[in-house]
């Protein structure tokens, strides 16, 4: 996707078809985060990035008008419950030094600074992306919250003391 303007419907696509190397469909979860049955964001996430211990957040993205509420904690939250079941030791996440709300928000999560790993080179702005990481605790859960996936046709996932009801996996 892009960093630097409105993102169009090829980047938004591209939330479900780009993998990283030596991933499958089978390693990409996009969920849909709701709020009060209202879409409001989406999480890209694939499982066992860049080894069979980590989970990569390739985007946790809020509406604006749904930002600074405690969504974006409350969502992060149920994420990192669903991401226990699959034996995960740590998640790990790419931010873009132009994203401010970003570099202050995944500390707050308590993302610890690993280094640069490229230039991106957008539209309008260029930028380092920075890799954060962080050591998933097992057996901490947080409280429900409903994710859901970008298929309707699947039931809702709900994530309550760590349990997934209704897993699902990518809509391929």
């Amino acid at each position: 996707m892009k960093i630097d303007g409105v993102p169009d419907a090829g980047s938004a696509k591209s939330v479900f078809e780009e993998l990283p190397p030596n991933c499958t469909f089978e390693n990409k979860h996009v969920l849909l985060i709701e709020e009060a049955s209202i879409p409001v964001g989406v999480i890209d996430l694939v499982i066992g990035y860049p080894n069979s211990k980590v989970a990569f957040i390739g985007l946790l993205v809020l509406d604006e008008k749904y930002q600074g509420r405690g969504l974006g904690k409350r969502s992060y939250e149920a994420l990192e419950d669903y991401i226990r079941q699959f034996s995960i030791d740590s998640i790990q996440l790419g931010v873009n030094d132009t994203n401010e709300i970003g570099m202050l928000f995944w500390p707050k999560m308590g993302y610890k600074l690993q280094g640069r790993t490229r230039i991106n080179q957008g539209i309008k702005v260029t930028s380092n992306v920075y890799v954060m990481e962080k050591n998933l605790i097992p057996h901490v859960f947080h409280a429900p919250m409903i994710l859901r996936p970008i298929d309707e046709s699947i039931q809702p996932v709900e994530v309550v003391d760590g349990k997934v009801g209704n897993h699902f996996r990518s809509i391929y």
